[in-house]
């Protein structure tokens, strides 16, 4: 690993990105506590902006374009045992993507550190 390859690069870039978030909503969406949370929502745009939200968090090279996060996910009911369960989802489907544990572990520490803003218990608004 060269001091400029990033968590990025390392996962496998873009497409294994893409890959892992249809792992990741195939997973979500058969689970019974989360499923709910996705009805009515267009999942492709869903793929798409969540990818760009990991791939930002892991310092690739897309930015990410969709709403705040904190506006996006106000109201939802959205609890810390919500997102830990779909961390976990996370989690799987990056490991059935090949990606190894220090990895794996690295991505779901980036992804931790917007978990107030996703369930509500953030001290700002944005």
């Amino acid at each position: 690993m060269s001091p400029e390859e990033t968590l990025y690069d390392r996962i496998g870039g873009r497409q294994a990105i893409e890959k892992i978030v249809t792992i990741l909503y195939d997973r979500v969406l058969h689970d019974e506590s989360l499923a709910p949370f996705f009805a009515n929502v267009p999942i492709d745009h869903l793929r798409r902006m969540n990818a760009e939200f990991i791939a930002s968090a892991l310092d690739g090279p897309l930015q990410y374009s969709g709403a705040e996060l904190v506006a996006a996910h106000r109201g939802r009911g959205i609890t810390r045992a919500h997102f830990s369960a779909f961390v976990g989802h996370l989690a799987l489907a990056l490991e059935d993507h090949g990606v190894g544990p220090g990895d794996v572990d690295a991505v779901l520490g980036r992804v931790a550190t917007f978990a107030s803003k996703i369930t509500g218990d953030a001290n700002v608004d944005g």
